[in-house]
């Protein structure tokens, strides 16, 4: 794979240096693993936030109070993180949006965007704790469909964010 100056910075996505990218020891095979390896970061950090909330309804047996709390600490833990749970979900989007004709956001609007994301999914969970109440089946089953439900929510608000932060 040949890669020019600019886009290998692009490709590892600030994980090298400069000075890296200039030296003829970095080779294109080893920038295009690292580019890899930092693109699997947000959807795993994405993974691990959507799947700890369903089983913490499942364990809490879809409880209210289970969902104040959860939508409470997920709201403070994205403020005092200054974004970075809504930036895992933006960057995991971020293939999905370009292919749809979006840009990439640009560096001005990517913090904002980040914490409005932050503090926006935690509300999806009120209406996965509903379908999911809703449902007439045991608590496992439940936890599927009120993680169908956040998965589907938190892609539309992602898309909302992400088409409001590359659209000024």
């Amino acid at each position: 794979m040949q890669y020019d100056r600019g886009q290998l910075f692009m490709a590892v996505k600030g994980r090298v240096t400069v000075s890296a990218l200039l030296t003829s020891t970095t080779t294109s095979r080893t920038l295009h693993l690292l580019a890899l390896r930092s693109s699997m970061l947000s959807p795993g950090v994405v993974t691990v936030l959507l799947l700890g909330v369903a089983g913490a309804a499942v364990w809490a047996r879809f409880s209210w109070r289970s969902l104040f709390v959860s939508a409470g600490v997920l709201e403070v833990l994205g403020l005092i993180l200054l974004g970075l749970p809504g930036a895992a979900f933006l960057e995991t989007l971020e293939p999905l949006m370009q292919r749809l004709g979006r840009g990439p956001i640009s560096g001005d609007g990517a913090w904002p965007a980040a914490i409005a994301m932050s503090a926006l999914w935690p509300v999806a969970l009120a209406p996965a704790y509903l379908v999911a109440r809703s449902v007439r089946v045991g608590y496992p089953q439940r936890g599927l469909v009120a993680l169908g439900v956040l998965v589907v929510l938190c892609v539309l608000m992602g898309a909302l964010v992400y088409g409001i932060a590359t659209s000024s």
